[in-house]
């Protein structure tokens, strides 16, 4: 039977697609016949965008300032922008840049991507991948706390934690960790903490531009860790203005309810004819986060940011650029949990008589703790006295952990060469350098009755340093664009040994002990290239292929007792194994245009992913979990096949359809060792599959006023035992309308946009996967996945700009109620946390 949310959208679904292919092929010869009436120069979306005033925002660094933003124009200038380009992302723009005489010009037409290898301005609808763009604008309505949190409301994009609230790393259908690669202003982004993958907390929004989002295998382009694909973040850059010479400021105030979160920013950016710069500084200071009933205790965070860009124009075609981030994050918690160790647990630990006499004891003990006998007697009132509480179960355990401090910094130098030569078209020169340096803990306090029988506190720190460089050039011959292209790259990780203190009851000296630190470093060099060839009008093909080498190098201490024994236990022979992995990987993308509003996309593609160096080479903690080291582990492999729609109907209708299938090869999880679900090792599933499909959908109802919607699905299957992925979200799927007006009563400008969230119940779990484990929560001895409910959650978002006859600095207010019903709901992939409760946000943005 089909429950009542999924059937909703796929109704709503069904709908909308068939009045789109109607709308697409009832009315092509009405666009010929009105384009036949406008100039030879203009497209058909160009002459329908002028007809209904509307503009599309683009996601490359010359992106127009959006007016909440911290912008660099006179306020004449505002106020005429503000009635002749106004800028909604949900409108199509095409921006050229005229480099003959270093103006802007923006002309209406289709939304563009960033391009990584031509850094050419690339059309959304043209484009052979399925691309998500986050614009500015989108970012200033939402105003996450994360950029992690923007991925709630597109199709085929979920965030995983790692126990924290503060903590949300990127899953790009179904595929989280490092098979998501993400890369800020070209530097990889890499933390390696937990079960991997990068914490997209680390990136302050408010100092990004655009959030660019490749789904699907793009190991050709981008190498390693690209396998589910690719998270490409811009930060901002001064924009180019009719006045050369100004300094502008910017300052924005925010409060947020639900964690009594503070937040505040002040930036500055300045340009003249040749130099430019752009600066600032961020602080957020949050509280335990306020749940529909009662609060989440440890749930608090507090973080800064400084940033700095400095960019200086050679000539027209020459421009060299550096940029500073650095980001800290301290007192990040992790809310307490309670997990009781009963005789099955006990039984399931390791495969011997002795556990199961143990677990029996357990659960004699239990039993005879609650019978009646014991409360007449009032052994009950005695066990109290000295601190036992026999309603309690017989043995339970406390845990938390939690980063005492983080840190993301980065330097990064860029040079960029344009019309070298009749066919080489461009030359860009990155290279980088960033350091993640983490200090944490982990508590853990096992109770008898509910009396502390002994605490144990593990403590270390590390950091993951990365430098790298990339040389990307583009050539281009009658109808062929080839990329062509180096990347060079190191990761080095090291830091203190992890220390671990063992204190018993009312003693008052701890038995310590050590792991030695990780201390490995990976060496990778990859060339690729890629040719894009226009074979007519209707069809497009791109081939790439990518040649990868990475030497992966272990320098483990020896003589520490403990790892000897561990490396023992699990016969490790060495862990200073070291690796050299070598990988062709290739690409074959197909464009067929149907007609100027349709188009057909196919593409099969190869990935992989060299494990990380805490996967192959830490034994130690990695939060909730003990990992042993694997230096055996095998890159992973995959092979995928997609195929899309993608259509338009000028100032009506935006959508498009994908649905994929892919083959993973040793594919790494953590698998469960002794069937102890805290104590770990990744190893090589060898096999698993994954399909799925999304789709969304744009209307226009006006000038003012749009709907839109989207849904994704997606399923995992490990095909060597047969049992699920249980880290794949389930059915999921967004539903809202905008409406956006000038001169809204004494308003300058106003918006208000409604969504709601719909997300099926997470029930398709395995219990076992043969000791495989996909999630942190997993890992919680005791626990296992977690089956979660369905939930829907609706968010009213509204925003005005104050007119400048009442305050004359450039003045916006953005508003929002998340969680408008208190819903009380767990997000699926979240570690079974309780989601906030309503929340009130207000946001103040003044520019100066």
């Amino acid at each position: 039977m089909i429950k009542p949310g999924k059937f909703f959208l796929i109704v709503l679904f069904i709908f909308i697609l068939c009045n789109s292919f109607f709308e697409v092929f009832a009315f092509e010869h009405r666009d010929e016949e009105i384009i036949g009436n406008t100039s030879s120069n203009k497209s058909s979306i160009m002459y329908f965008a002028e007809l209904n005033n509307f503009e599309r925002p683009v996601s490359d660094e010359t992106y127009e300032a959006d007016e909440a933003d911290e912008t660099y124009e006179t306020d004449e200038e505002v106020k005429k922008n503000r009635n002749e380009n106004k800028i909604s992302e949900e409108k199509h723009v095409n921006q050229e840049y005229d480099k003959s005489n270093d103006v802007e010009t923006v002309t209406l037409d289709e939304m563009v991507v960033t391009d990584k290898k031509s850094r050419k301005e690339k059309i959304v609808f043209d484009s052979p991948d399925p691309v998500i763009v986050f614009t500015r604008e989108q970012i200033d309505r939402i105003k996450p706390k994360s950029i992690g949190d923007l991925f709630f409301y597109e199709p085929g994009l979920d965030v995983t934690d790692d126990a924290t609230y503060w903590a949300r790393k990127p899953m790009i259908r179904g595929l989280g960790a490092d098979r998501v690669l993400v890369i800020v202003d070209g530097a990889r982004l890499k933390t390696h903490f937990g079960m991997g993958g990068a914490y997209l907390s680390l990136i302050e929004p408010d100092t990004v531009e655009t959030v660019e989002i490749i789904k699907g295998p793009k190991s050709v382009m981008y190498g390693s860790n690209a396998i589910g694909g690719v998270i490409k973040i811009t930060t901002k850059n001064p924009k180019k203005t009719a006045e050369m010479s100004k300094v502008t400021g910017n300052f924005e105030l925010g409060y947020t309810s639900v964690n009594e979160m503070i937040s505040g920013r002040v930036g500055v950016a300045g340009m003249s004819d040749k130099v430019s710069f752009t600066g600032g500084i961020s602080y957020r200071d949050a509280e335990n986060y306020k749940l529909p009933n009662g609060e989440e205790e440890e749930s608090a965070y507090k973080e800064n940011n400084i940033d700095f860009s400095l960019s200086y124009d050679i000539n027209k075609d020459n421009n060299i650029k550096f940029s500073y981030n650095r980001h800290r994050t301290w007192d990040v918690s992790t809310p307490p949990f309670l997990f009781n160790i009963d005789g099955e647990y006990m039984s399931a630990m390791m495969d011997l008589p002795i556990m199961d006499t143990m677990g029996n004891m357990i659960d004699y003990i239990d039993r005879l703790a609650k019978n009646r006998w014991v409360k007449l007697l009032g052994l009950d009132s005695l066990a109290k006295i000295i601190g036992m509480d026999l309603d309690q179960s017989f043995v339970t355990t406390d845990f938390s952990i939690g980063f005492n401090e983080m840190v993301y910094e980065r330097y990064a130098f860029d040079y960029t060469l344009n019309n070298i030569n009749s066919f080489w078209d461009e030359m860009r020169f990155n290279i980088y350098y960033q350091d993640t340096p983490t200090d944490f803990y982990v508590n853990i306090k096992p109770n008898v009755f509910d009396a502390n029988v002994v605490e144990i506190d593990v403590t270390t720190n590390f950091t993951v340093e990365t430098v790298g460089g990339t040389i990307d050039n583009t050539f281009k011959f009658n109808n062929h664009t080839i990329d062509l292209g180096f990347e060079v790259y190191k990761d080095e990780a090291n830091g203190a040994p992890m220390k671990i203190a063992i204190t018993p009851m009312q003693m008052p000296a701890s038995i310590q002990m050590e792991l030695p630190p990780l201390n490995a470093e990976l060496n990778s060099f990859d060339v690729y290239i890629q040719d894009t060839w226009d074979v007519s009008d209707f069809f497009s093909l791109i081939v790439g292929v990518r040649q990868d080498y990475t030497e992966s190098e272990n320098f483990a201490e020896k003589g520490n007792v403990l790892q000897d024994s561990l490396n023992y236990l699990f016969a490790i022979d060495d862990l200073n194994i070291n690796h050299d992995d070598k990988k062709l990987t290739y690409s074959v993308q197909t464009v067929f245009n149907f007609t100027d509003h349709l188009k057909l996309l196919a593409s099969v593609a190869t990935g992989f992913r060299v494990p990380n160096l805490m996967e192959r080479y830490l034994v130690g903690s990695i939060g909730i979990a003990t990992a042993v080291a694997n230096p055996y582990l095998e890159p992973e492999e995959s092979l995928n096949y997609e195929i899309g729609l993608k259509g338009y109907n000028p100032g009506k209708w935006d959508w498009q359809i994908t649905v994929f299938k892919s083959y993973l090869d040793n594919m790494i999880a953590a698998h469960m060792l002794m069937n102890m679900q805290n104590l770990i090792q990744f190893r090589n599933v060898k096999e698993a599959e994954m399909e799925g499909g999304e789709a969304s959908v744009t209307y226009y109802l006006d000038d003012n006023f749009l709907t839109f919607a989207n849904i994704a699905y997606c399923k995992g299957e490990n095909t060597v035992t047969g049992g699920n992925l249980n880290s794949v979200p389930p059915l999921n799927g967004v539903v809202g309308f905008r409406y956006q007006k000038d001169n809204f009563w004494s308003a300058d400008e106003f918006w208000t946009q409604f969504e709601l969230r719909l997300v099926d119940r997470h029930d398709e779990l395995e219990e076992s996967n043969e000791g495989m484990v996909d999630s942190m929560f997993q890992m919680a001895p005791g626990f296992g996945d977690v089956e979660t409910p369905g939930f829907a959650v609706l968010n009213i978002r509204a925003g005005f700009a104050i007119p400048q006859d009442i305050i004359e600095l450039k003045t916006t207010i953005t508003m929002a109620v998340e969680n408008v019903l208190n819903k009380d709901y767990t997000e699926p992939l979240s570690f079974q946390r309780t989601q906030p409760g309503r929340s009130f946000k207000l946001f103040v943005n003044t520019v100066f």
